[in-house]
């Protein structure tokens, strides 16, 4: 599958260090993202007392991985919730509300995602990504042994189901419809998504000590640069697009993109 990047001038170091950001979703500019919906949430209930008790070793799981310990085997944690719960647990809108918030920092710290796009000629995309027209698009080929998730674009947000007894598959499989639903206002993108588990990232920091993650992409991965209408020629973007592509021996085509003569569109031809 080909899928493209758009960039700023600073896509240059994706074909110098020929790797791509892996970005944690609470970092997304789309305020929805990994956010189910509370609505309809006025009093969740979660379980009785007795159907706690069944699925104690999976929510003692549960509560490891957010932090909290509990000290004793398993046997010894189901005593503890025979004796501390004995009423329904009841979950109020505001708590359902606040899990529900929680839930993309819970995902963040420990995966990210590498955004992509189907399209090369968006020029919706070109004007926001790629410094209005002046940077550059590059092409990359998936390979097949990696899993590419298409974004599925609609007008309603993702229900969560709060109860107790869903399986690990099943959990996962909610994350999963999180991970590929986005308003529909961001159809244009036919965006196209890589999970990546952050301890399989390089570990990086910015110019202002922030961490970042990356993830190593392969030369034969790149196949198509793209430089924008607006990027000057001669220019240092260029000059280094040319030296890179050069100097790691990247086999890609090389296209300008030009405003179609007949329609709002672009063109593109060999550099």
């Amino acid at each position: 599958m080909r899928v493209y990047k758009y960039c700023d001038h600073q896509g240059v170091s994706i074909l110098r260090q020929l790797r791509l950001k892996v970005t944690p979703p609470n970092e997304f500019n789309d305020i929805f993202e990994f956010r189910p919906t509370p609505n309809k949430a006025a009093s969740v209930k979660w379980a009785d007392p007795e159907e706690i008790v069944k699925v104690a070793p999976q929510l003692r799981k549960r509560l490891a991985a957010r932090g909290k310990v509990f000290n004793g085997d398993d046997d010894a944690f189901t005593e503890f919730l025979k004796e501390n719960i004995t009423e329904p647990c009841i979950a109020t809108q505001q708590q359902v509300g606040d899990m529900c918030a929680s839930i993309v920092d819970h995902i963040s710290k420990t995966h990210g995602l590498i955004c992509l796009s189907k399209r090369r000629n968006s020029l919706l995309m070109w004007s926001h990504y790629a410094d209005s027209h002046k940077g550059i698009v590059i092409g990359f080929e998936i390979p097949p042994h990696l899993r590419a998730l298409d974004v599925d674009y609609g007008s309603r947000r993702i229900p969560w189901n709060f109860s107790l007894e869903r399986t690990d598959r099943e959990v996962v499989s909610d994350v999963e419809k999180l991970l590929r639903t986005k308003s529909i206002h961001w159809r244009y993108e036919r965006e196209v998504r890589l999970v990546w588990a952050l301890r399989d990232c390089i570990h990086d920091a910015d110019c202002n000590g922030q961490r970042r993650y990356f993830q190593q992409i392969p030369p034969e991965c790149f196949k198509e640069v793209i430089l924008g209408y607006r990027c000057e020629r001669n220019s240092d973007l260029e000059r280094s697009v040319y030296h890179w592509i050069e100097e790691n021996q990247l086999t890609v085509e090389l296209n300008s993109a030009e405003p179609s003569a007949s329609r709002f569109g672009l063109t593109f031809r060999p550099a």
